[in-house]
């Protein structure tokens, strides 16, 4: 990934993390924190790990969608070096096309 450009999609990433892998995880919140586990953290510490490698493989890029922000792409307060969040808000109902509209 260092030698020729690629890019990497990943779509339900929160899949991965500890929030959802919990018998109550359909009830939580999007944004909670127990003070015990953290929740954005990946269930498996080498899967963080491997994002963080992802997130500076050079020329290549990691499209990633997710509804829960991995802890494992912060550093501190702020993002990791070479992570840009961008929050969609969704479509315009005007932009979803007649066959598809409910």
């Amino acid at each position: 990934m260092h030698a020729r450009p690629f890019l990497l999609v990943l779509d339900g990433l929160e899949r991965a993390l500890i929030a959802y892998h919990r018998l109550d995880a359909a009830r939580l919140p999007d944004e909670v924190a127990d003070g015990k586990l953290d929740l954005h953290a990946c269930t498996d510490p080498r899967d963080g790990a491997f994002l963080r490698a992802l997130s500076r493989a050079g020329t290549s890029r990691l499209l990633a969608t997710t509804r829960i922000f991995p802890s494992d792409l912060r550093d501190g307060d702020g993002l990791a070096e070479g992570v840009e969040l961008r929050a969609l808000e969704g479509l315009d109902p005007a932009e979803i096309p007649r066959c598809c509209a409910r």
